[in-house]
């Protein structure tokens, strides 16, 4: 990943916290969004040019992206009367913002004097770092900046509903910030596959003496596959393969892509791990080269 700058300064306003310009610009567009106020026709007008994801459930969520950061946005359900409803606006009213970097930002760039910081539990690498008045959470892992999350501050709890959802805030049993980690919305980092290794990159078919020539050995239609996959929340993983041609033996991070039959041609073998999100994270692709003993020389 590229790394980049990303410097603000934070300053108080009779409404909370405002950050100055950063070199982040997704993350200044987001800013413009104002929570508890801002409708879906607000949102999309402010994240104009953005990669939409149109086919999502809109009445509750929208997901907007650049090569820089994700996006994703909560909507308001609309009134209270759903347990799980947090607060009373309009429907499809934006309640809050979460966004995950795709470059690289160092938290040494950040000065965290009035936020609060937290280990996630003992065994984690990571941290958060929060400021209910100002509606912010900042999670933090191996000196990077791993997520932001927006949400209404401390001062809009009157907008609460009265329900199940949300009876520990009104209480004071919770604080905001740990049911805004908990609720939809939330998004998890995503695990990545990081390598795929394959036993043979060429199958030959025909001339056993020119099979071997190339180093195959056993069946040499069957290609033993090999997939490292890295998820920074130790999440279980499912391990899904997509072939262009043949079929998966198997399943997990060590499978076997069976060509039996396949034509002289080049063929694919991509790997992504599922961490309960999808699909989302990054994924490897492999390329086989399949050829008639008789064309090889």
């Amino acid at each position: 990943m590229k790394k980049f700058t990303f410097l603000f300064f934070l300053f108080s306003t009779m409404s909370g916290f405002v950050f100055a310009q950063s070199s982040l610009s997704e993350f200044d567009k987001a800013k413009e969004i104002k929570l508890l106020e801002s409708t879906g026709e607000d949102v999309r007008r402010i994240l104009a040019g953005y990669e939409h994801d149109a086919d999502e459930d809109e009445d509750s969520e929208q997901y907007f992206s650049t090569e820089k950061a994700r996006i994703t946005i909560i909507f308001s359900e609309g009134d209270c009367s759903d347990d799980s409803a947090y607060w009373n606006v309009p429907k499809m009213t934006a309640t809050k913002i979460t966004i995950i970097p795709e470059e690289t930002i160092e938290s040494k760039d950040f000065d965290f004097s009035t936020f609060t910081k937290e280990m996630e539990d003992e065994e984690s690498e990571y941290y958060t770092y929060h400021d209910e008045k100002a509606g912010i959470v900042f999670k933090v892992g191996d000196g990077e900046i791993q997520k932001i999350v927006l949400y209404p501050p401390k001062d809009k709890i009157g907008l609460l509903c009265s329900n199940e959802s949300t009876m520990e805030i009104i209480s004071g049993e919770k604080r905001m910030v740990d049911k805004m980690l908990q609720v939809k919305g939330c998004i998890n980092l995503y695990a990545n596959v990081t390598e795929l290794n394959l036993s043979a990159s060429e199958i030959v078919l025909g001339s056993d003496s020119q099979r071997k020539s190339r180093n195959h050995t056993g069946d040499k239609t069957k290609i033993s596959v090999a997939t490292t996959a890295i998820d920074p929340e130790n999440d279980v993983l499912t391990y899904e393969y997509t072939v262009s041609v043949g079929e998966i033996i198997g399943t997990g991070a060590n499978i076997v892509w069976d060509l039996s039959g396949v034509k002289p041609g080049t063929y694919t073998i991509t790997a992504g791990v599922d961490d309960g999100c999808g699909i989302c994270g990054q994924t490897v692709t492999k390329t086989v080269v399949v050829e008639n003993a008789a064309t090889v020389k």
